[in-house]
């Protein structure tokens, strides 16, 4: 199940054997729901014994939630004890929901106040990081300005 309706548009998918030893894969509506406790990472972190200074990875993948992961990863972000961060970007990211609050407090708005690549590539060069996108045999920067 997913803890996000948008995502997936809401199917499970299952892989089938039958006899002959054959795979099929089919999908199926998943009406499913669970509550799921949450905790933001700054505060996980500082409630750990002893308590986690610093990160060294945190990899990123929450079907759109990405802007929130990074909300309750601060003041960590800010003060650079996370060494590098992995986002995964996808469409999901302009669906994601984000107050205009927080994203005007930190001078990251965007027109629909909804987070975006540019948005996050500036949140998070404005705290000394740099972004690139990953999946090639070379590392290709990105930039939260405009060109």
């Amino acid at each position: 199940a997913s803890l996000k309706p948008g995502a997936y548009g809401g199917i499970t998918w299952s892989v089938k054997t039958n006899f002959a030893n054959d795979h099929t894969i089919t999908t199926t509506s998943d009406e499913h729901l669970e509550d799921v406790h949450v905790m933001k990472l700054s505060e996980w972190a500082e409630a750990c014994r002893p308590a986690v200074k610093q990160i060294d990875l945190l990899k990123v993948d929450v079907e759109g939630s990405e802007w929130d992961v990074l909300q309750g990863a601060e003041p960590m972000i800010t003060q650079q004890r996370i060494k590098v961060i992995i986002l995964e970007y996808s469409h999901f990211w302009n669906a994601a929901s984000t107050t205009a609050a927080w994203a005007t407090e930190r001078g990251a708005t965007t027109e629909s106040n909804e987070p975006s690549l540019r948005t996050v590539a500036k949140y998070l060069a404005e705290r000394g990081y740099d972004g690139y996108f990953v999946g090639t045999r070379h590392l290709v920067p990105f930039f939260g300005q405009e060109e």
